[in-house]
């Protein structure tokens, strides 16, 4: 079984793969993202069940679970009071094991769903992000409208903000915009730096490092003990940990020294 890490990264070198596949002139590919919104928080219960008793869970632990989760109640913070409880028909605790299964079964439809609207389609997931590989650009209206179709028959929320089209192929690009979809040539995609083209680009490191412009400063400040202190200094080793092939230049990582 892959781990979280191992995972990420073949859904990293499948990208990478078809980058290079232009490069070469090899072959074209053009792919869309979609995310989720609030993942685990909005996934549609009685689905995520089917699906889980599809992939075999006997039906004692399926009717266990399904109690356990329509006994899980919402509580709204207003004007500093909480609010009574209230029951709801979507959503899953995170950190849960069987939360992970939900999400798995839900994926897995997505992927059945797509391979049957069109089996050219490739489509790929980790978790609460969806994205769709393409043989051609004149498809991408198809894949989207597949995409969405599967998201409001569950009744799931996409977040546009996070969805965008790509293309490692400037002509493509250039249909993909003439049809009216987001173009990105790099974004941060789960978690890391992705590039879609031959173009080299460390934006999403250099936001990072931005955003600790004041830390040392506010460090300083902090009233803590020297042993949290430490703790929070992790967070400078961390602005570079998902970026290990990203370069810059030293003044930027100066930045980061304060």
């Amino acid at each position: 079984m892959l781990s979280v890490h191992n995972y990420v990264t073949v859904i990293y070198r499948i990208v990478m793969h078809c980058t290079w596949l232009v490069v070469w002139n090899i072959f074209f590919y053009f792919g869309s993202t979609a995310d989720i919104v609030k993942a685990f928080n909005d996934l549609p219960r009685l689905p995520a069940l089917t699906a889980a008793k599809l992939f075999g869970v006997d039906q004692g632990t399926l009717q266990a679970w399904a109690g356990a989760l329509s006994g899980f109640k919402r509580h709204f913070v207003i004007q500093g009071s909480f609010s009574p409880g209230v029951g709801s028909c979507n959503g899953f605790p995170e950190g849960c094991a069987l939360s992970c299964l939900a999400m798995v079964g839900l994926t897995h439809l997505f992927h059945v769903w797509v391979r049957a609207v069109d089996m050219t389609f490739k489509p790929a997931s980790y978790v609460d992000n969806w994205a769709v590989l393409l043989e051609s650009p004149e498809a991408m209206a198809k894949a989207c409208d597949a995409v969405d179709k599967f998201a409001d028959m569950l009744k799931i929320r996409l977040d546009a903000k996070k969805s965008f089209t790509w293309s490692a192929d400037r002509h493509g690009r250039a249909a993909l915009r003439a049809q009216g979809f987001r173009v990105v040539n790099a974004t941060r995609d789960l978690g890391a730096h992705v590039v879609y083209t031959r173009q080299l680009s460390n934006s999403t490191l250099l936001d990072r490092i931005e955003g600790l412009s004041d830390f040392w400063v506010k460090l300083k400040s902090a009233v803590t003990t020297y042993k949290q202190k430490v703790t929070l200094v992790r967070r400078w080793q961390e602005t570079f940990r998902v970026h290990a092939d990203c370069s810059h230049a030293s003044s930027w990582s100066a930045k980061t020294r304060g």
